[in-house]
């Protein structure tokens, strides 16, 4: 059996960095990644593929309401919390329509194994 060597020591983060997440549709991720890479200091994010749970059934079209979910995207940003309020306040500017909803969440160690 393979033993694996995690004493590799975590790189702690600044006390002001976080992870800000967006969930949005997937029509919107082409222009919400536009927005992003617009802004300055550039930032490093991750746009991933996830499935909504929980939605009444009422809001979700019939292919949705077969399959259980609705299909959505998160875009992760990596950075510092002095930054949330100017990429949420750029974005609601780009794309007064769109409907984004957010969380922000303390990044608290980072590594690489």
């Amino acid at each position: 059996m393979q033993t694996f060597d995690f004493s590799h020591p975590l790189e702690r983060t600044t006390d002001t960095a976080v992870v800000l997440h967006l969930i949005l549709p997937v029509a919107q991720v082409n222009e919400v990644v536009d927005c992003l890479l617009a802004e300055n200091p550039p930032l490093f994010f991750s746009v991933i593929d996830v499935q909504g749970y929980g939605q009444p059934q009422e809001r979700l079209t019939l292919r949705e309401q077969v399959a259980g979910y609705r299909h959505k995207v998160m875009v992760q940003i990596e950075c510092d919390l002095t930054l949330v309020n100017q990429i949420l306040s750029s974005l609601k500017a780009e794309l007064p329509t769109a409907t984004i909803s957010y969380r922000v969440l303390p990044l608290i160690a980072h590594g690489q194994l």
